[in-house]
């Protein structure tokens, strides 16, 4: 499968720079951005040598008017058939920063308006055009909420139930919706993680099997199979029984 023009966030590393390359041979125009200038330069290099044609724009997702008017201009130069809507953060919170705090305003702000700061000005072109795609992050944690990660789990749920619902409303008019729901995977982000990780895989081997189930449009794209058994399973339980196991997983 070809795509004409994509949009990629959070492309300056992990997932979103795996997805990058992978993309970069598969369409015409590639479209990255990232807060980190110097990181995406390198991305493009990598995608360039693989033959597409890249522009990059050091964009920080929580700026409403910016991201509005750099995708507006995107999508004027070259309609966009593909956006994922991948940057995100996420951080380990103690007892003591719960309740307001920056951290959890900025994950809050970054994981959920960040999505519509990206797909948004891309939903009525789309409509309009009756053809598209969008591919929004979520994670194998917006399954259940766990101990110390519960604002993170929290904004990665309303990415998964927010794309189920656009999926049902923008099938009439053509357009495609995933939800992407990985579970461990390797990047800078991950490294950080205070704990072992189960069945980590590579960012690279997430691409693939993120882009494979983008061609298959399917509604929820999530892996590995093993941990979203096992995820389903405890938020199956009881609730007295699941939060025993959920104020242990971490």
């Amino acid at each position: 499968m070809k795509y004409s023009s994509v949009i990629i966030t959070g492309a300056s590393s992990g997932i979103g720079k795996a997805l990058s390359i992978e993309l970069s041979n598969q369409s015409k125009n590639l479209y990255l951005l990232g807060r980190n200038k110097s990181k995406l330069e390198s991305v493009k290099e990598a995608c360039l040598k693989r033959g597409a044609r890249v522009e990059i724009f050091s964009v920080d997702i929580k700026d409403k008017e910016n991201m509005s008017k750099t995708i507006q201009s995107i999508d004027k130069e070259n309609a966009v058939d593909l956006v994922v809507a991948n940057a995100g953060i996420g951080t380990a919170q103690s007892e003591k920063l719960n309740n307001g705090s920056p951290d959890n305003i900025e994950i809050i702000q970054t994981n959920i308006l960040g999505i519509h700061n990206t797909i948004d000005p891309l939903i009525q072109p789309m409509k309009e055009r009756a053809c598209g795609q969008i591919a929004i992050m979520s994670s194998l944690a917006a399954f259940r909420g766990y101990s110390k990660y519960y604002v993170y789990n929290a904004t990665k749920a309303y990415a998964r139930i927010y794309a189920q619902g656009l999926r049902l409303d923008l099938k009439r008019n053509n357009i495609k919706v995933s939800t992407i729901a990985p579970g461990f995977v390797k990047t800078p982000l991950t490294d950080q993680n205070p704990f072992k990780m189960p069945l980590v895989m590579s960012s690279e081997r997430a691409a693939q099997i993120i882009l494979k189930g983008l061609y298959k449009n399917k509604s929820l794209i999530a892996f590995p199979k093993a941990l979203h058994f096992l995820i389903h399973w405890i938020a199956s339980l009881p609730t007295c029984v699941a939060d025993k196991i959920a104020e242990k997983v971490v």
